[in-house]
């Protein structure tokens, strides 16, 4: 389990027995069993992201493949704690330790885009295969405490908030594939060499995608859509996503355009480069938002059922053929 890519430094001491075969027939097999302490010792491993610094503690190692032990030391340059254990299939890694937005960013491989900010504690697992038939894993969560979550809606937080995280990352030959869990969504991406593909589920499992699909397909059930939460007066997208996204059938308890209100709508829409545009239907209302790279957002209504107030709406209103019920 152990790559060329790892790095290792620091002192070890050793106490134990060692038993070497000399011929070889009728002779014993190799035989390891020892303790082992670390001092300032430090691993690095690249293709996890990791990188367990100043560790100190001690263990015990015997053939064929066991290892225990209990270390302490730092992680993301902040205080941790781990306890290694293992099997014939495993070695593993708990984790309770600390990490900062930038170190987030760092373990998912990606720009910092502005969204997160501040520090918080988490428990993981590393658990590292030791056969071609199982798949190395990385599993975190954390209550995000400490951590300001600045998303649209009921998805932001403040630092001081508690909001439960769960996330997993399976280091797959091809790409990583990164799920996770937070407030009432669900979702995961591939990472290859760049984010390729994903999927998010609001309120329900995340969508199935094509393996050859370059976007975000987003699907479930929302209770409220205020546009100017995730639009810009601009026409730009208050969140950015990492690569296009699409909607498709989305349930809308309640969209707020402006000073209009509609319910239980299905909404679809897409992003394709710097084009965004949505579709809704529902009883009162039918009809596309077109949010263009240049320009301001336009409405189109071919169908539209007003209160019985009578507001004005004129100024919503686009295209030649509506529909107008009161």
């Amino acid at each position: 389990f152990v790559t060329p890519n790892w790095r290792a430094e620091g002192a070890v001491g050793f106490s134990g027995t060692l038993r070497v075969p000399i011929k070889q027939d009728g002779a014993p097999k190799l035989a390891v069993d020892f303790d082992f302490d670390l001092r300032d010792f430090d691993v690095v491993m690249p293709e996890y992201r990791l990188s367990l610094e100043d560790l100190v503690g001690n263990g015990h190692f015997s053939l064929p493949y066991s290892v225990v032990g209990s270390f302490s030391g730092a992680l993301f340059e902040h205080p941790a704690a781990f306890r290694v254990t293992s099997d014939n299939d495993w070695i593993r890694f708990d984790i309770e330790g600390m990490a900062s937005h930038a170190d987030v960013y760092q373990l998912i491989d990606y720009e910092d885009i502005g969204v997160i900010d501040g520090v918080l504690s988490f428990d993981g697992a590393l658990d590292i295969a030791m056969t071609d038939t199982n798949v190395t894993n990385l599993a975190l969560t954390s209550d995000l405490v400490g951590l300001e979550v600045r998303l649209p809606s009921y998805l932001g937080k403040e630092a001081s908030v508690s909001s439960p995280l769960a996330l997993d990352v399976q280091f797959l030959d091809a790409y990583q594939s990164i799920r996770w869990s937070y407030e009432d969504t669900q979702g995961w991406l591939h990472h290859g060499d760049k984010i390729e593909r994903g999927a998010i589920g609001v309120g329900t499992t995340p969508p199935t995608s094509a393996q050859d699909q370059q976007a975000v397909a987003i699907s479930g059930t929302l209770d409220t859509l205020t546009l100017s939460e995730w639009v810009s007066e601009e026409g730009e997208a208050r969140v950015a996503l990492p690569l296009d996204w699409k909607i498709d059938g989305l349930q809308v308890k309640k969209l707020v355009i402006d000073d209009l209100a509609f319910t239980d709508l299905i909404l679809g829409g897409e992003q394709a480069g710097e084009t965004v545009g949505f579709t809704f239907v529902s009883e009162d209302l039918t009809g596309r938002v077109d949010i263009p790279a240049a320009g301001l957002m336009e409405i189109e209504l071919a169908h539209l059922r007003l209160p019985s107030s009578g507001e004005n709406v004129s100024k919503y209103l686009g295209g030649d053929q509506l529909s107008v019920e009161r």
